[in-house]
C-alpha cells in the first residue's frame, strides 16, 4: 500500500476515529487503526465492538491495500510531524513507513484479518437533524444515565421519535432528564442507545447547522456526516415507563430565572464541594420557602453556607433536602431563561420545566430525607 494525504485531513480523521480504540486490551486490533487507501480516498476506523467510527478522506493512492497499526503511536506521529504531505508506504511485511517533512519513522502493523469489521447497519428507519441539535439532546440528558451494569438497560438513553418530535430520557432512579426537539421526522422509532456512546460521539461533532443522518437497525445504530460514520450497538431490554413516574400534583410552584438559580446553588453548595468526609446524605442543599423568599442552606464540619433569592413563589411554605449534585446537573442544563420548579412534599421529587408552557424538557430530582 502506498498513498500521500495532506496531513491537516489526516489528523482530524485520526482525532475523530481514536475516539472508539481501546487504549488497552489483550487483543492488540483494538488498539489499533485500520488503514485502507482505495480509488482516491484513505478510510481510517477503529472500532472497540461497543462504537465504531469510520472517515473517509481524499488521498492520492499510488498502491491500494490495507493495515492496522496501533492507533495511540500512529496518533501521535502524526499529530507533532511538520509538514503539509504525508507519505505512507506499506511493505510485504507490513512495515509502515511514514514520512513527513524531515520525519521518517517505520512502524510495526499487521493484516486486518482480526480487525473487526464496521457493522452493517439495515436502514429500518432514519431522520436527519443537525449536529446543533444532536449535540443538546446528548447535553441535555446523558449526565442522568445509570452507570450499574446490574441495571443495564438504565445504563442507555430512550430515543423515542414520533409525530415529528425526538424527545432523548435519561434516568438512573435518583433523577430523570427528558429533552424533546421538533424535526421534520416522518417515521415512528424507539430504541435505547448507550449514553457512553453518545458522550463520545458528542466529542467528535462540531455545534453547527449542518446535517446529521441518523440511520436506526434493531441492533445498531448509524450516525452519518462529514465522510464520518459513527456506528453503535443499541441496547436490549424494556426501558422505565418514565411518564408514570412524572408528577403532575404540586403545593408549591417556585419561578425562577435560569442564571440566577444555578448559581445560588453552586454557591450554597460549595460547603458540601470542599467537604473532606463525602457522602451524598452526610450535608444536603437544603431549600426552604416561605413568604420572605427561597433560601438555600448547607452545613458541615467546615461550616454552614446561606443563600437567598426572591423568585415567584405560588404556594405552600416548604422544607426539603436534595443531593446538590443531582439539582445541580438538572438546572446547568435546562435550555431556557426561565422555568417553574414543582414540589409535592419533602418526600416527593420535584419537577423541573419550562416557564413559557413548551414540552422541550422535564427533569425530575428525588430529594433527601433530612435529619430530625
Amino acid at each position: 500500500m502506498r498513498f500521500i494525504c495532506n496531513k491537516s485531513d489526516l489528523t482530524n480523521a485520526v482525532n475523530i476515529v481514536q475516539k472508539a480504540a481501546l487504549s488497552n486490551s489483550t487483543s492488540p486490533v483494538l488498539m489499533g487503526i485500520l488503514l485502507e487507501a482505495k480509488g482516491d480516498t484513505l478510510s481510517l476506523t477503529c472500532n472497540n465492538l461497543e462504537i465504531a467510527i469510520c472517515n473517509v478522506i481524499p488521498a492520492q493512492v499510488d498502491m491500494e491495500g490495507s493495515v492496522v497499526v496501533k492507533c495511540s503511536l500512529f496518533s501521535d506521529i502524526i499529530r507533532k510531524v511538520d509538514g503539509d504531505l504525508v507519505h505512507i508506504n506499506v511493505n510485504e511485511n507490513m512495515v509502515a513507513n511514514i514520512v513527513c517533512g524531515g520525519s521518517n519513522y517505520d512502524i510495526s502493523g499487521f493484516k486486518i484479518d482480526e480487525f473487526p469489521v464496521l457493522p452493517v447497519v439495515d436502514k429500518k428507519s432514519s431522520v436527519t437533524i443537525t449536529k446543533r441539535q444532536l449535540k443538546d439532546l446528548i447535553k441535555c440528558t446523558t449526565f442522568a444515565a445509570g452507570i450499574s451494569e446490574s441495571k443495564l438497560i438504565l445504563t442507555g438513553c430512550l430515543v423515542e421519535i414520533k409525530n415529528g418530535e425526538i424527545t432523548m430520557v435519561a434516568v438512573d432512579g435518583f433523577r430523570l432528564a427528558i429533552r424533546t426537539i421538533k424535526t421534520n421526522a416522518d417515521t415512528d422509532a424507539s430504541f435505547v442507545i448507550p449514553a457512553k456512546s453518545l458522550n463520545e460521539l458528542s466529542k467528535i461533532i462540531e455545534d453547527s447547522d449542518d446535517n446529521v443522518e441518523i440511520i436506526i437497525s434493531d441492533k445498531n445504530i448509524c450516525f452519518v456526516y462529514d465522510g464520518v460514520k459513527f456506528v453503535s450497538r443499541l441496547l436490549e431490554g424494556d426501558y422505565i415507563p418514565y411518564e408514570k413516574i412524572i408528577p403532575s400534583d404540586f403545593k408549591t410552584i417556585v419561578k425562577v430565572r435560569s442564571a440566577e438559580f444555578e448559581r445560588a446553588v453552586e454557591r450554597a453548595s460549595l460547603i458540601v464541594t470542599n467537604e473532606i468526609s463525602k457522602g451524598p446524605l452526610e450535608s444536603p442543599l437544603i431549600i426552604e420557602i416561605n413568604e420572605g423568599g427561597l433560601e438555600m442552606s448547607c452545613e458541615n464540619q467546615l461550616g454552614k453556607s446561606e443563600e437567598r433569592i426572591f423568585p415567584s413563589i405560588d404556594g405552600e411554605a416548604l422544607k426539603i433536602g436534595f443531593n446538590h449534585k443531582y439539582l445541580l446537573d438538572a438546572v446547568k442544563v435546562c435550555p431556557e431563561d426561565e422555568y417553574f420548579i414543582g414540589f409535592g412534599s419533602p418526600q416527593s421529587p420535584c419537577l423541573i420545566y419550562p416557564a413559557d408552557g413548551n414540552n422541550a424538557f422535564k427533569y425530575i430530582v428525588v430529594p433527601v430525607k433530612l435529619r430530625g
